[in-house]
């Protein structure tokens, strides 16, 4: 008779199993030494705080700094400043807070002395490259290796990473999969190239959308499945395995789906210390199920095997029958002198069906005028094509971000479309300054009336 694995013992091997792939990954990804200084300025209590603040330098007994404010206050230097005080080897943090920083200038990073930095690092979701080559000039002095890493909470750490010293960088490219990783992406092939050596190790596949066959070579686009299991990968849903099942291992028979179907109050990570008793039926830590389809993430693989995260399927506006990925108009739109910061989201369109909202934080030089705005529509027009023109260009004073500087889509979604009572616009506790919810709808009001 099979004896039943109880909830205490499969939450256990969750926690052995991503605590390992976390320090791991930690100590190669950031090419961890001796007498390292490890900051990782995410909020603590997020996915990329607890892993990589907490569980990963302290698996590896590295120094580890934890920093509880936002990147602009008191000052546009307070991260440089940390850097020069502790003399900080590996710095981490998101791309919004990179975007926000470079649209302050240069000079609040150059009076400090950052020479102790050897790694850079990005989370939390794709750089463009101008934000890259940003942070490389400015913030690395040309003198770090940047590592752009990309993983999900359900994933456990870093799954496509580049490695200092190993890997040649690529602005805004994730790179390659991890020590272990074997991905596939689900999709059709656009342009057939043959793989490296290099590449055929990683054995990663495309998986045609109709047939489910595999297509090998490179410059394919499609959705991001994991072939093999991994010891970070999620193994259960607490008290309802069957929708791991259906969530993560069924869409695509042999494959790990990546997606957010299942979404937590707190992470897996904190079942340890939140449940009152890990025996109990019902657990005082309570989990919300996903009533939809896993969120699927976009990835593309170049022509010379790099993978770039493209962003989230449910991040795709359908434009008069165009699909167009947010992440890409929002790319276009940071490209021009005058803005420093973009999120774009979609909204009911009498019309077209849906419409896009593009907020835009500008440059400190920079002035709203109808000119720009029509300078704004022309070069979203030269970069993607007439069909991606924005429907509504909204300047802000800033974007509603976490404190783990993840930008708040949904907040701008709703305010688009008439949700002007803060009350209705759910939870801002998490927001590193909740009061820019207010000066939004200020803003989006007068342009209405």
């Amino acid at each position: 008779m099979r004896k039943k694995i109880s909830h205490t013992r499969i939450i256990t091997l969750n926690h052995f199993c991503q605590h390992t792939h976390t320090g791991t990954t930690h100590r190669y990804v950031f090419d961890l030494r001796e007498n390292d200084v490890f900051a990782c300025v995410a909020d603590c209590g997020w996915i990329t705080g607890h892993s990589y603040i907490v569980y990963g330098p302290l698996c590896n007994g590295a120094t580890t700094v934890i920093f509880e404010s936002t990147p602009l206050y008191p000052d546009c230097g307070r991260y440089w400043d940390m850097v020069q005080r502790h003399k900080i080897t590996q710095f981490y943090t998101a791309p919004t807070a990179i975007r926000a920083l470079a649209s302050k200038g240069d000079s609040h990073v150059k009076k400090y002395d950052l020479s102790s930095l050897r790694v850079l690092g990005t989370v939390g979701e794709p750089i463009n490259p101008e934000a890259w080559i940003w942070y490389y000039n400015v913030v690395g002095n040309k003198q770090c290796a940047i590592v752009d890493t990309y993983w999900q909470t359900e994933t456990g750490g870093h799954i496509v990473t580049s490695l200092p010293g190993a890997t040649i960088m690529k602005p805004g490219s994730a790179t390659f999969p991890f020590f272990g990783i074997e991905l596939a992406v689900r999709g059709q092939s656009t342009t057939f190239f043959c793989a490296t050596d290099r590449h055929k190790t990683n054995t990663t596949q495309v998986l045609d959308a109709k047939t489910g066959k595999e297509i090998e070579g490179n410059g394919v686009e499609g959705v991001l499945c994991v072939k093999k299991p991994w010891p970070g990968m999620a193994r259960t849903v607490f008290g309802d395995h069957q929708r791991y099942l259906d969530v993560y291992m069924r869409p695509y028979k042999n494959y790990y789906f990546t997606g957010d179907g299942v979404r937590s109050v707190h992470h897996f990570f904190f079942f340890m210390f939140q449940l009152r008793d890990l025996n109990q039926k019902t657990p005082s830590l309570v989990y919300r199920h996903s009533k939809t389809n896993a969120r699927r993430t976009q990835v593309r693989r170049d022509k010379d095997g790099y993978y770039w995260i493209t962003g989230r399927v449910d991040d795709v506006l359908n434009i008069s029958g165009h699909r167009i990925g947010t992440a890409e108009i929002e790319s276009a739109l940071v490209l021009h002198d005058s803005i420093s910061e973009s999120a774009v989201v979609g909204y009911a369109h009498d019309i077209k069906g849906q419409g896009m909202a593009c907020y835009c934080v500008l440059m400190a030089s920079a002035t709203p005028s109808d000119e720009l705005i029509k300078s704004l529509k022309v070069q979203v027009r030269s970069e993607i094509g007439p069909f991606a023109t924005p429907d509504k260009i909204i300047f802000v004073p800033g974007l509603p971000k976490t404190r783990s500087g993840k930008v708040m889509r949904r907040l701008l979604r709703k305010v688009v479309s008439g949700v002007f009572d803060t009350s209705k616009l759910g939870d801002v506790s998490t927001l590193a300054d909740p009061s820019v919810v207010s000066k939004i709808i200020d803003v989006v009001k007068s342009s209405m009336s």
